[in-house]
């Protein structure tokens, strides 16, 4: 009796054939479902990125307009003329970072109660007896962290995948006593 002309021979072929088959799908699953995990981390991480640039230059921009508006208010015949286009840019910036920070979590209200306090300050020419320079100063040493903090959480999922709930509630609890605390008023 053939071995390789027999019935056997056939059944073992067609197994063969049919785990190669098997095999060849799970990979492909396997190997869709981390491209989609990738391309979802990657984008995560493009957007996370994009919007720590977009309030690091929101920011600059309104601290820099905060104190070119003051000084137009304390300082004699600096851009007077420009003054009203100064401080309505600044509002404008304001409204932005209003809507780019969430009124509810506390890490973002540390940084848009000060910048409502600077836009009134400069509004109503610093007799509210805010100390806008200052409060500008705490404003950006805060924003550097929070920026900080969301880049390092943005380069951990980047490299880990997303982060479970708990350790990111962990990160912020650890964040918010470091320097959310301290910076509760900053403007005091």
């Amino acid at each position: 009796m053939n071995f390789y002309n027999s019935n056997f021979s056939e059944i073992i072929k067609f197994f063969g054939i049919l785990i190669t088959a098997m095999v060849t799908v799970a990979s492909l699953f396997v190997t869709i479902y981390h491209n989609r995990k990738t391309t979802y981390i990657n984008q995560i991480t493009t957007l996370k990125a994009k919007y720590i640039e977009a309030l690091r230059e929101n920011i600059s921009n309104f601290c820099s307009l905060a104190f070119d508006c003051n000084k137009a208010w304390t300082l004699n015949n600096y851009k007077q003329d420009s003054r009203h286009i100064t401080l309505t840019d600044m509002q404008r910036l304001q409204y932005l970072l209003t809507l780019y920070l969430d009124s509810k979590e506390e890490i973002d209200v540390v940084i848009t109660n000060p910048v409502q306090e600077i836009v009134i300050a400069v509004s109503s020419k610093g007799e509210n007896g805010i100390n806008i320079g200052f409060t500008i100063n705490k404003l950006l040493e805060y924003t550097q962290q929070v920026i900080l903090y969301e880049w390092r959480n943005a380069r951990k999922e980047a490299k880990r995948g997303p982060t479970k709930q708990s350790l990111k509630l962990k990160a912020k609890e650890d964040f918010i006593k470091a320097f959310v605390k301290e910076n509760k008023g900053l403007s005091k």
